[in-house]
């Protein structure tokens, strides 16, 4: 006989317990890069992830023909691509211009 945890209740597979997860970053990306595969591990075990967006990722291209606005369509379009791709259920949108937070 051991002292294990039902497998539900094993601290070290969170997904099993918690049905939902709220991922709060700062940026589009950050979370990919950040946590992307226990995002993804948490999806593929069915907990609803759920991100928060703080700022829009306005800034940060070294390509002086680009401007914030296309620099947000740009970013806002790969954040929920990549979001979709790991299973992630919803993405809320702070909006905050970088470096105005």
């Amino acid at each position: 006989m051991t002292n294990q945890p039902p497998e539900n209740e094993d601290p070290a597979k969170p997904w099993l317990t918690y049905k939902r997860a709220l991922v709060i970053v700062a940026h589009p990306d950050d979370a990919e890069i950040g946590t992307g595969g226990t995002i993804a591990k948490w999806c593929n075990k069915g907990t609803e992830v759920v991100y928060v967006l703080a700022t829009t990722g306005s800034s940060g291209s070294n390509d002086l023909s680009m401007t914030s606005k296309k620099i947000v369509n740009i970013r806002s379009k790969e954040q929920d691509e990549a979001a979709k791709v790991l299973g992630v259920k919803e993405i809320i949108e702070l909006g905050y211009k970088d470096g105005e937070l």
